[in-house]
């Protein structure tokens, strides 16, 4: 039997290799995203989604570059499957399976932008890069 399986946030890490030399990565992924001032705030969360709509295993995040004007927290959470209709994982809409999911607060008072560069890692072997630019407002 078959089975498949999506990855969180669907962002798949290519690796190519160039005339018998080391591997080469693409960027990280571009993620935007806004938060008010001294809030905790989820800004993004990671699984590993099965095609039955069960896990395909633990997740592992790792924080590569960490924020100049906050800090942030990963958290193992149960996550709710949300995806457009056409998708074919929409099927799983409303299910939770357990994630991490990546929180951020910014320091008290500050506005303006920040970042964060997250690695994710999934128990399929694959894994991606992840850079959260964050408006703190």
């Amino acid at each position: 039997m078959k089975r498949g399986l999506v990855a969180g946030w669907a962002g798949i890490v290519l690796v190519a290799q160039v005339a018998g030399a080391a591997a080469i990565e693409k960027p990280a992924d571009l993620q935007e995203r806004t938060v008010a001032t001294g809030l905790k705030t989820r800004v993004s969360a990671h699984y590993l989604l099965q095609a039955d709509c069960s896990s395909g295993g633990d997740t592992v995040v790792r924080i590569l570059t960490p924020p100049k004007q906050g800090k942030v927290e990963i958290e193992e959470h149960p996550v709710v499957m949300s995806y457009p209709k056409d998708n074919a994982a929409s099927a799983c809409n409303g299910k939770s399976i357990p994630g991490k999911v990546v929180l951020y607060q910014s320091n008290d008072g500050y506005t303006g932008k920040d970042e964060v560069q997250l690695e994710i890692f999934f128990q399929n072997g694959l894994s991606r890069k992840l850079k959260l630019q964050i408006l703190v407002k």
